[in-house]
């Protein structure tokens, strides 16, 4: 029984990981739209990604920090962040752009921004992994240059890391 319900799972994240494909390779798709389906699937990320959680305390300090930082005028152009925690403390910050978007300098500057902002904004002293997610790397921006708690990932590849590893379960299962 609980084999099926890990093979019925798995065909569920499959069809997941179909609908994000087709989302992320449309030229409109916005970064708030990939945000929505991916704040509750942190699986996508990789498996030491998946049992951290977006909690409302958290949630609470991510909004009144975009409220606070991007009212006005700007509030059109808020981040969108997610910004979880897991069991030993340590946040994930991710930093969304469009799918269709070459993620540059620019991009982790202002990603490491949102960090040092909302470090003052949380009672830990829990160390930040920042991911920066969008077309891909632009290749101006070695990765050798990156601080060694920032990575810059596309969502093929995103989807392609969880669809293999999806598959070797199924493989596994039968």
């Amino acid at each position: 029984m609980e084999l099926s319900h890990l093979h019925s799972q798995a065909q569920r994240r499959i069809e997941f990981l179909d609908y994000l494909t087709d989302l992320s390779l449309k030229p409109d798709t916005l970064e708030d739209t990939m945000h929505k389906a991916l704040d509750t699937n942190l699986w996508l990320f990789g498996t030491h990604y998946s049992l951290m959680a977006s909690n409302a305390s958290l949630k609470t300090v991510v909004r009144k920090f975009c409220d606070r930082k991007y009212s006005g005028d700007r509030a059109s152009k808020r981040p969108d962040l997610l910004l979880t925690q897991g069991f030993d403390g340590r946040y994930l910050l991710i930093e969304f752009k469009r799918p269709s978007k070459t993620i540059g300098r620019e991009e982790v500057a202002q990603a490491e921004d949102y960090r040092d902002e909302l470090t003052s904004q949380l009672d830990s002293t829990a160390a930040f992994e920042i991911m920066v997610v969008g077309k891909g790397r632009d290749p101006k921006l070695s990765p050798d240059r990156l601080a060694a708690n920032v990575s810059v990932q596309s969502y093929q590849s995103l989807i392609a890391a969880a669809r293999n590893e999806i598959t070797w379960l199924v493989k596994t299962l039968k």
